[in-house]
């Protein structure tokens, strides 16, 4: 079987981000199961990686500046523009490849290969961006830009030929909400390697040492951690909070995130150590110097990032959301704390701070649970699974009938600027600046391309 993996977030020639691991781990399991995969990426360089089979190409994302710097649609600028992108850059390479199947781990990644190209596509959802999306804006949600994510995400998932979920509950919401029919979906794990002896990390520790790993977002919680902190420096004079990941800003706002969180801390920005991303044998060894791994997500699609804490053996506290509270027993494999709840967070992790015992205890459960729940075998095939139900769904009809003619409106829209400098300057300034003083476009996003 020929796999193409698509995926328009990629980080560069980095290639060591959890999201891009993720990536290779599947990449090199279903290629040592046997079948072709190439990974097709759009990222922050053109680069070519023979030995892990990535083609990335640096989008030109400048030619949709009309739609990315609309202030009142900035996730679904930067979602859309971003799909459509990767789609533009390896129309051609992905053609000549000429895969059985198209993989892909967002939704609108998928559908321009399913509604442009008529390929089969397998989902292996991880966070619908929709969800993040809601939780990054805490509620200060634009109801335009709202209604439209949701709406193309949604038509999107429904689109795909067959749709992989990690947990049950995220299965039932695409089957009760985005009304994707039930024997399209299936469950999925995926492989989790602990690496057993990481070299000893060579950074800062602390007494505690509590270490968060992932892209610095609301909807991951760190603000949650930065909350807790005050109360806990009381408790730990000696600790250290060691942050490592990337920090975009936020839609709709021009400061990186973590910024904004070490003016909140003042003066106890001194207990954090903030760290770029960092590659899997660096965050290996600095998970297995933590005394605690914390996630305190507000939402929880794909537990990926705690399955790698636990198969370290590290102790975890992480919220009681989505995968985690389906997966995960409280108090054995990991402490499950209420989300957005800086006290009930502070309160675990002095708890298991105070108490060595537990956390080896916790320790050799976690590892038990990777060996049992993300052995490579089961998750290589359900992955293998998933792309021969797109395909048998494909040949027999059973994926809902193509976008094609609403994607090619949006797409005219694209290749028209409007006004770039005042909508940049618009984007700058925030929503309220966006919707006052964006001009209409000179044409119709419903004037269809035939």
């Amino acid at each position: 079987m020929k796999v193409a993996f698509v995926t328009s977030y990629y980080e560069g020639s980095q290639l060591d981000a959890v999201t891009t691991s993720f990536f290779k781990h599947v990449v090199a399991d279903l290629s040592k199961a046997g079948h072709q995969t190439v990974v097709f990426a759009l990222g922050d360089n053109d680069f070519d990686d023979p030995d892990g089979k990535v083609v990335c190409r640096k989008g030109d994302l400048a030619r949709y500046n009309n739609l990315h710097s609309l202030a009142c649609f900035p996730v679904f600028s930067w979602v859309f523009s971003r799909a459509y992108e990767t789609y533009r850059a390896h129309k051609k390479s992905l053609a000549d490849y000429g895969p059985d199947v198209v993989l892909c781990v967002k939704a609108i990644d998928g559908m321009f290969w399913s509604c442009f190209e008529n390929l089969p596509v397998a989902l292996m959802s991880v966070t619908p961006q929709f969800e993040i999306m809601r939780e990054n804006f805490d509620g200060n949600l634009n109801p335009v830009d709202t209604s439209l994510v949701t709406a193309v995400e949604t038509a999107a998932i429904r689109a795909m030929s067959a749709v992989g979920c990690p947990s049950e509950n995220m299965r039932r919401i695409f089957i009760d909400v985005a009304k994707v029919p039930e024997e399209r979906t299936q469950l999925y794990s995926t492989a989790v390697e602990p690496q057993e002896q990481p070299p000893a990390w060579d950074g800062k520790k602390g007494e505690p040492h509590i270490v968060y790993v992932g892209t610095q977002e609301r909807y991951k919680g760190i603000d949650v951690l930065v909350d807790a902190i005050p109360e806990l420096v009381k408790l730990f004079p000696e600790a250290l909070f060691t942050v490592a990941g990337e920090s975009p800003p936020l839609f709709g706002e021009t400061v990186p995130y973590r910024d904004k969180l070490r003016q909140k801390l003042a003066d106890l920005d001194r207990y954090v150590e903030w760290l770029p991303a960092l590659n899997a044998n660096q965050r290996a060894s600095l998970l297995c110097s933590a005394d605690i791994a914390v996630f305190p997500f507000r939402y929880c699609g794909c537990m990926y990032h705690v399955a790698e804490a636990l198969s370290l053996g590290t102790a975890v506290v992480t919220s009681r959301v989505g995968t985690l509270a389906e997966c995960l027993d409280d108090g054995v494999e990991a402490l499950l704390v209420e989300p957005g709840c800086h006290h009930s967070l502070a309160t675990a992790i002095a708890d298991l701070s105070n108490d060595a015992a537990r956390r080896a205890e916790m320790s050799r459960s976690a590892r038990d649970y990777i060996r049992k729940h993300h052995a490579k075998d089961d998750a290589v095939a359900d992955v293998v699974r998933l792309c021969v139900n797109a395909i048998e769904n494909s040949n027999n009809g059973a994926a809902d009938a193509p976008l094609k003619y609403w994607i090619a409106a949006l797409e005219d829209f694209c290749d028209k600027p409007y006004l770039p400098d005042l909508l940049n300057d618009a984007y700058a300034k925030g929503f309220a600046a966006g919707v006052a003083s964006v001009p209409a476009p000179g044409r119709s996003v419903f004037s269809l391309k035939r």
